[in-house]
């Protein structure tokens, strides 16, 4: 018996072609919609008015004035004080956080007693909230009330004449302290991780051919975890550029801005004054965004460029 071939728009063959594709377009177009909505839209808008006097509050008032918010960022005494803070917050996680969570991950790792207590313990300020962190330090270095102080004023030791969080030149290491050790937990756990995926046949040869434990960490372990330690270290660069929480509830960027970061000022700015900018805030958030992304770039340039030495 003769059989009907069965062509692409029969009924009894395997629906492809055109009618395939109009049903994945209708499948992924309320996702499309609220990306378009939701993420595009505003970034679109955010940029615009970066390029404008908005005050933030009525439309009419927009005004596109083009280069002059870059202008003025240029000669704010505020703006550059913020920015030095925000480095200061990238430059000592990277050194301090990355780096004692470093050691610590290769100390538990090799296995002592209590390991995953400590893991615990280490992994819990990182799941309280910053707004709850900021409060409980507020109160722990309170000049009067504060444990810190009653604890030196035992040995017979004063604290900073002004607390802790009212001295301009300690108040922002103060913040930047308790910002690492409320992350310290989570860069740990993911040093850990990378830790984890480390061959053991190579540390066990290593210490078979009399390899110290200096040289084990130094030659194997820490090339090894190369790439981890990149992402921990881009991870803990862009969240320390944009805290705010823990600088508004222990500081607030006071006194006299000493402890303000780009975050802070772009909230005082836009929403924190009588008198908003908005515009201006917008165009100092845009500044954010493309040394978030510059910083983000040099990293992983770098990391690959150290890859590409180890391997040659």
């Amino acid at each position: 018996m003769r059989r009907t071939p069965l062509t692409r728009g029969s009924s009894r063959g395997p629906r492809t072609g055109r009618y395939d594709g109009r049903f994945a377009l209708l499948l992924i177009a309320p996702a499309f919609f609220f990306y378009t909505v939701f993420l595009v839209l505003p970034l679109f808008g955010t940029v615009v008015i970066g390029f404008t006097d908005w005050t933030g509050i009525n439309f009419a008032t927009l005004r596109f004035t083009g280069l002059e918010n870059f202008i003025q960022m240029a000669g704010d005494e505020f703006f550059w004080v913020a920015l030095r803070n925000s480095f200061l917050f990238v430059i000592c996680c990277l050194i301090f956080q990355v780096g004692i969570a470093l050691l610590f991950a290769i100390i538990l790792e090799s296995g002592p007693r209590f390991a995953r207590l400590f893991r615990s313990i280490f992994f819990v300020p990182f799941v309280i909230s910053l707004v709850v962190v900021g409060i409980l330090f507020n109160f722990l270095l309170d000049p009067t009330l504060g444990i810190v102080d009653i604890l030196l004023r035992s040995i017979g030791l004063d604290g900073p004449k002004y607390g802790w969080l009212g001295t301009t030149t300690l108040n922002v290491f103060v913040v930047i302290a308790v910002h690492i050790w409320r992350d310290f937990g989570f860069t740990m756990f993911l040093l850990i991780a990378g830790l984890q995926a480390i061959p053991r046949e190579l540390q066990e040869s290593a210490r078979l051919d009399g390899a110290s434990p200096w040289q084990l960490s130094t030659r194997i372990t820490i090339p090894l975890l190369r790439e981890v330690l990149v992402v921990a270290a881009v991870i803990t660069s862009i969240s320390a550029m944009r805290v705010f929480d823990l600088v508004y509830t222990l500081t607030g960027g006071g006194p006299y801005h000493s402890s303000e970061t780009v975050v802070t000022y772009i909230y005082q700015l836009g929403l924190g004054g009588a008198r908003t900018q908005h515009g201006y805030a917008t165009a100092i958030a845009l500044v954010l965004v493309l040394i978030i992304l510059a910083m983000s770039t040099l990293q992983f340039s770098l990391a690959r460029a150290g890859r590409g030495a180890v391997t040659s």
